[in-house]
């Protein structure tokens, strides 16, 4: 399953990219997440046209309903390529019991009339028989109420 969604920014897009890889906005959006404990941000290497981030965190599980188990830690890692040149963000996220529910996706950062455009596409895998498709339209709805939040959080940091 996919899920877009496009927002507008009063900002160029060089400038838009530069926040999209930095730490305060990173933390924030996932500060913001729902069932999130815990988040360390490290920069895994960086050249002028490259950076790799990685956020480790800890957060509440998850009921097969959607619903957040606070009996369940799960520690999980995403890991994002950015592309500055290109205005491109990649990642992927994952937990460490090799979940079978696989999120990732693509921030492409585009000009448009009064500043910039930002694409975000996600991608949702669910490898559970008989359920999967139904869980992955869960994750999805609730992908579709965070991205517009996502967004805000951009427009804070571009301040």
């Amino acid at each position: 399953m996919r899920v877009t969604h496009a927002s507008q920014h009063a900002s160029t897009p060089d400038k838009v990219v530069e926040i999209l890889a930095s730490e305060a906005y990173n933390l924030d959006v996932e500060r913001h997440r729902e069932g999130v404990i815990e988040t360390r941000f490290e920069v895994v290497s960086r050249t002028p046209e490259h950076v790799v981030l990685r956020l480790r965190t800890s957060e509440h599980g998850r009921t097969k309903t959607g619903g957040i188990d606070r009996g369940r830690v799960l520690h999980s890692t995403t890991e994002s390529e950015v592309d500055l040149r290109g205005r491109v963000v990649t990642w992927r996220y994952g937990t460490e019991d090799g979940s079978r529910v696989q999120l990732s996706g693509t921030l492409r950062v585009e000009q448009a009339p009064g500043g910039s455009q930002v694409v975000q596409s996600v991608n949702i895998e669910v490898s559970i028989p008989l359920i999967g498709g139904q869980i992955a339209k869960l994750i999805g709805r609730e992908m579709e109420k965070s991205l517009p939040e996502t967004a805000k959080a951009l427009d804070r940091h571009l301040r």
